[in-house]
């Protein structure tokens, strides 16, 4: 297969389209800060003149307070020209000027306070007027008092006649139509800035926020497809299945020679890996089964859960979903559907809408996965009929050269010694960290597998013992022999030094075909109620840091 490079013409025209993206996504950035600062800048002139209204509206109805003051002073006033008589005991010129003293001085506080704009050009003609009706008042009081029954009248008459009074009538009537308008203006003016200002500050506000989280899905995509530019020389590597030397075997994906548009999605790369599971679990191809068969009757539907999650809009879950299945497929050596599940669970955290085509995408890698597993577990099948063949074959002719009873030695029938207690003192029951180490730090999936080895190994140093009382003591059947080896393998994988080795001494001596001491078995019975005690305590643990 030959490799092809992009032509100067094709690097050209796409760096002349990055930069095309760069100006438009600049003009986009100054579009969207324009808009946001012109709502700004209406919102603070908008409150101003609310303010400057308000103030205005205040003074207006402070003005019209004091008018209304000032009619009633004028009203007294009229009043007491009739009332009002002359005290002997006192000078008639000091009760003719304390008569119109108060309502002098409310004309002078009235002339002296805060004027409108509309009312400042009446204001010199309306205080003439009223210092004329003061006159008149005295005037008339004085023709009452003096018993002039023509002159009285005709004083009363003119100040009932007094245009001083009308004209502050009108006044004030002016004045309050002014001020119920000014006061719907400002309500008016109000709604429109409030409404027009944040409209433009959320159309601000959401063109940066569409803008962010595009550069956020360009980084992210950017992320997925760091390596989808390369082209792949090797012809070897468009093979399907690559087979190992120890027998397992590690899915890839066809190569492409040049990379589509379509693939820059995602990087076509390994689907399972068994070997390196292998590797975590000791060369134990039975817990490498376990996990396997775990994660089909758990995971395998993990796309449409995820689906309905977000459909309800329970991001959480979502997310938290995501993140157990890309430690799951961090752990199997799955790097394609652990790319899509980084994918998904950023765009949950970080808010951003996830497609259809992201979902298909993931449950595509799911299929891919389980057709990986399922091709394994197939071949694990054909290899343990190959090997319990083999045992069978070997049992024949074993049986075929088995000597006479008495041929065998004292020595070959004794009870194989019991290990030294001390020596194990110091091995571990249970490793957490290793096993959180070894699932990518998920501590969900460490649950499970706890769970798991609970409910199936609890009983595992009973049903040993069963099964060795049922054979003779150096014919140990293949079914002990297989229970044995699937827990060494189990406690390894758990970290668990003890049970492991306590296994691997009982399995030695099954393989040499010694006689176990029943003290062994006891010790292993012993050994693996402790390691189900620790694993149940952290279980407990995780349990109320949850709560």
């Amino acid at each position: 297969m030959e490799n092809k490079e992009k032509p100067v013409s094709d690097l050209a025209e796409d760096s002349s389209q990055q930069e095309s993206v760069r100006l438009t996504v600049g003009r986009g950035n100054s579009l969207s800060s324009g808009i946001l600062a012109f709502g700004l800048v209406l919102l603070l002139i908008g409150t101003g003149v609310i303010a400057y209204l308000s103030v205005l509206s205040a003074s207006t109805l402070s003005f019209i307070s004091s008018t209304s003051e000032l009619q009633n002073e004028a009203e007294q006033l009229r009043w007491r020209i009739i009332t009002l008589s002359a005290d002997s005991s006192r000078p008639l010129a000091s009760t003719h000027s304390e008569l119109t003293v108060s309502f002098r001085s409310r004309l002078v506080e009235w002339q002296n306070g805060d004027i409108p704009v509309s009312a400042q050009d009446k204001m010199r003609h309306l205080v003439r007027q009223g210092r004329q009706f003061a006159d008149q008042a005295e005037y008339a009081w004085l023709a009452r008092d003096r018993f002039r029954y023509a002159d009285n009248m005709a004083a009363i008459e003119n100040v009932d006649i007094n245009p001083f009074l009308g004209s502050l009538y009108q006044l004030q009537s002016s004045l309050v139509q002014a001020e119920t308008k000014l006061t719907w203006l400002t309500l008016l003016l109000a709604v429109l800035v409030a409404l027009t200002g944040f409209g433009g500050v959320s159309y601000g506000v959401g063109l940066l926020g569409r803008e962010r989280r595009e550069r956020e899905v360009s980084a992210t995509s950017a992320l997925l497809v760091s390596a989808s530019g390369g082209v792949v020389a090797d012809s070897e590597k468009d093979s399907g299945l690559i087979a190992n030397d120890a027998g397992t075997t590690r899915v890839v994906f066809k190569k492409m020679s040049v990379p589509t548009k379509q693939d820059q999605v995602g990087r076509n790369d390994t689907v399972l890996d068994t070997e390196q599971m292998l590797d975590s679990m000791d060369g134990d191809r039975e817990s490498v089964v376990l996990l396997l068969d775990i994660f089909m009757k758990e995971h395998v539907g993990d796309a449409k859960r995820l689906s309905a999650s977000l459909e309800r809009g329970q991001y959480d879950e979502a997310s938290l979903i995501a993140h157990s299945l890309k430690s799951v497929a961090g752990s199997f050596g799955a790097v394609r559907l652990r790319q899509r599940t980084e994918f998904i669970e950023h765009c949950c955290k970080q808010g951003i809408a996830i497609s259809a085509e992201d979902i298909e995408q993931l449950d595509e890698a799911l299929g891919e996965l389980k057709a990986a597993i399922l091709m394994y577990l197939a071949e694990e099948a054909e290899t343990v009929e190959e090997d319990a063949v083999q045992i069978e074959e070997y049992t024949r002719e074993e049986e075929a050269t088995v000597v006479e009873p008495e041929d065998i030695s004292d020595a070959e029938l004794q009870p194989a010694k019991a290990s030294s207690p001390k020596a194990d003192e110091h091995l571990a029951l249970l490793n957490v960290v290793y096993v959180l180490e070894s699932m990518d730090d998920d501590v969900e999936s460490v649950k499970m597998l706890l769970e798991i080895f609970i409910g199936e190994h609890a009983l595992d140093a009973k049903r040993l013992q069963q099964l060795v009382y049922q054979c003779a003591p150096d014919e140990i059947s293949e079914t002990a022999f297989r229970l044995v080896h699937s827990l060494k393998g189990v406690a390894s994988s758990l970290g668990a030094e003890a049970l492991k080795r306590q296994a691997e001494v009982i399995e030695s001596h099954f393989k040499q075909k010694q006689v176990v001491a029943d003290s062994e078995y006891r010790k292993l019975a012993s050994v693996l109620d402790d390691t189900i005690v620790a694993a149940t305590r952290y279980l407990t643990q995780q349990a109320a840091v949850v709560a």
